[in-house]
């Protein structure tokens, strides 16, 4: 596999190029938006027949089909109850294993930087000076402080500076924090400016004392262990009690099981429905470990799904009917908003206002900005666009929009240049676990187990 692996390092400049684009460069964009209710609002104005909500109804019946139900018997159990037994022992070891979890102090890294500020009207001048003076620490990094003291405008000026994880952001740690002490990264943008960052030190995350977190490790190893038992000894007690009928009543009187009986449960994604559906008829038991808890569960009766009638969901057919009159009719107008923009008879504004839609144009940005997010416009989405002047469109459960690419900082291969290498191990390392997932997905579907077995190794084992 790792021969596989290794023949595909060539990453073609085009492709690290629009990573580059997508991972550095920001952009502007325009963002329309129409709103679903006022397009519901236009459409409950025109009252549908009742053939028409009928006719929609035989449409779209299986929409309106009510779910199967169960009734059961459940058993809960409880590690408190249960009986499970920590030894110190295990708690030490568990400590030691575990350590990453009881960090007392984060690993911290010692830094000088150099800040440059910027606008958007200077901002290709102060990228271009701190570029220069980029060049200048990576040749003479023994000048660093002294080229602090007389170009950053941060206030510390040469004054180390102590900085954890979360809080420059992930580019700024992956270009700091994985350097050598001495090593200076290539020019970062952050929030304060342009930053020229020298690691100094990097200091070892510290533990909270074993006697500290003693109690919150026993009750996680409890928690472990009664996962891990309940699920052996119930299997086992099932199987049992198939032939002894008095196995399963012990069990619970001797593990203290609580006893319900619950009716009209639906099918969802929760272990215990999950086993309960599973089961084929009355009587069968299966058992379910979650929230923390055991549950044996037996099945008590069935309702087989069924088919509503008209009548008994006329509301929340009307409602559907509405709302897809609206969605045809707000998708309708995307199109030809799209249109006008596209053919270039009207700006996105423009057209906005033609559709008395509300619109945005953002600042330099990048797609997780919360323009985006507060109006549920996907991410992928906006990665699509990638000349000036590029437009997509499409619908989420609230509202249609339209976005335009407006403007994007502009390309310095020089910057390009600088992270070449990086891009170009991120691109490999994706691609190489796309590619084993790909392989372990084959070879999970495709390989066949053969055993060798040597007769004369057997028969000297035997004996």
């Amino acid at each position: 596999m790792n021969r596989v692996i290794q023949g595909a390092e060539y990453v073609p400049t085009s492709l690290l190029k629009e990573a580059y684009e997508a991972e550095y460069l920001k952009k502007k964009y325009g963002i329309t938006t129409l709103s679903l209710d006022d397009y519901i609002k236009k459409a409950e104005l025109k009252k549908p027949t009742e053939d028409t909500l009928k006719t929609y109804f035989e449409a779209h019946k299986e929409n309106y089909r009510v779910s199967e139900k169960r009734s059961a018997n459940i058993w809960t159990f409880a590690p408190e109850s249960y009986g499970v037994v920590v030894e110190d022992k295990n708690l030490r070891d568990a400590y030691e294993k575990r350590k990453k979890i009881f960090v007392d102090k984060p690993e911290e890294y010692e830094i000088q930087h150099i800040v440059l500020k910027f606008n958007e009207a200077n901002k290709i001048n102060v990228r271009a000076q701190a570029q220069e003076i980029f060049k200048e620490v990576k040749e003479k990094p023994q000048n660093f402080a002294q080229a602090a003291e007389k170009h950053s405008q941060a206030k510390e000026k040469a004054e180390t500076v102590v900085v954890k994880r979360g809080e420059k952001g992930a580019l700024f740690e992956r270009e700091v924090f994985t350097r050598a002490p001495g090593e200076i990264a290539p020019v970062i943008e952050t929030p304060d400016g342009f930053e020229i960052v020298k690691l100094l030190a990097k200091k070892q995350e510290t533990y909270r004392p074993f006697d500290d977190v003693k109690a919150q490790l026993a009750k996680s190893l409890k928690q472990e262990k009664f996962d891990t038992d309940f699920s052996a000894t119930a299997q086992r007690v099932l199987k049992q009690s198939l032939d002894i009928p008095t196995a399963f009543a012990a069990f619970v009187k001797d593990k203290k099981g609580k006893e319900t009986t619950v009716g009209d449960l639906q099918e969802d994604k929760t272990q215990r429905m999950q086993k309960l559906f599973a089961l084929k008829k009355a009587g069968d038991k299966g058992f379910a470990v979650e929230e923390g808890k055991g549950f044996i569960i037996e099945l008590v009766s069935i309702t087989p799904d069924t088919l509503s009638d008209f009548a008994s969901v006329k509301d929340k057919v009307t409602k559907d009917f509405f709302n897809q009159e609206a969605r045809t009719a707000l998708e309708a107008d995307l199109q030809a908003l799209s249109a006008l923009v596209k053919d270039k008879k009207e700006s996105l504004s423009q057209a906005a206002a033609r559709y008395k839609a509300s619109y945005v144009a953002t600042e330099l940005t990048d797609p997780s900005d919360q323009a985006f997010k507060k109006q549920s416009i996907p991410a992928p989405k906006i990665q699509q666009l990638k000349n000036v002047h590029d437009i997509v469109s499409g619908l989420t459960t609230t509202s249609g929009f339209v976005v335009e690419l407006l403007e994007k900082e502009p390309f310095i291969e020089k910057n390009f240049h600088e992270r070449k290498a990086s891009l170009r191990a991120q691109i490999k390392r994706n691609e190489e676990r796309d590619l084993i997932s790909s392989l372990q997905n084959v070879f999970r579907k495709n390989a066949k187990v053969v055993m060798h077995i040597d007769p004369k190794a057997f028969n000297r084992s035997v004996r």
